[in-house]
């Protein structure tokens, strides 16, 4: 069926909250208490849909990352990592960071940065020298 349509009638009223499981077609319904949070990556709210957004009526920003998940970074990429974060469309994941991280150790920064981040490579090594030189 159509994913969107299912996903507004799960995330709207308990009374429409049901969907058919598609593995042994059985009618799911929802058990008291049950409630639907979304989480997403989008950088402005006014680029959901106005019905899903209607659903949502509460939305907390978080524009940094945990600190325990910068604590798996080395010390040297943290900040960088926490402010790119919040970088709008220059925007570079955490899981990116993870990924230069890994490579750099067999392959470099520079071949590992060329690998993750492309066209952006040149930019996030200078970047990276500003941000770690203070």
């Amino acid at each position: 069926g159509d994913v969107f349509a299912t996903l507004l009638a799960m995330t709207d009223t308990v009374d429409s909250a049901r969907g058919e499981n598609p593995t042994n077609g059985r009618v799911e319904v929802p058990r008291d208490g049950f409630t639907v949070i979304m989480t997403t990556n989008i950088e402005s709210m006014e680029e959901l849909p106005a019905a899903l957004k209607d659903r949502f009526p509460c939305a907390i920003r978080i524009n940094e990352p945990h600190p325990n998940a910068l604590a798996d970074l080395p010390r040297n990429l943290r900040e960088y990592a926490r402010k790119m974060a919040d970088a709008g469309n220059r925007r570079i994941s955490l899981r990116q960071f993870y990924a230069y991280s890994k490579l750099r150790e067999s392959h470099g920064d520079e071949r590992a940065a060329n690998l993750i981040f492309g066209d952006r490579s040149e930019s996030f090594l200078d970047a990276m020298k500003v941000d770690t030189a203070w």
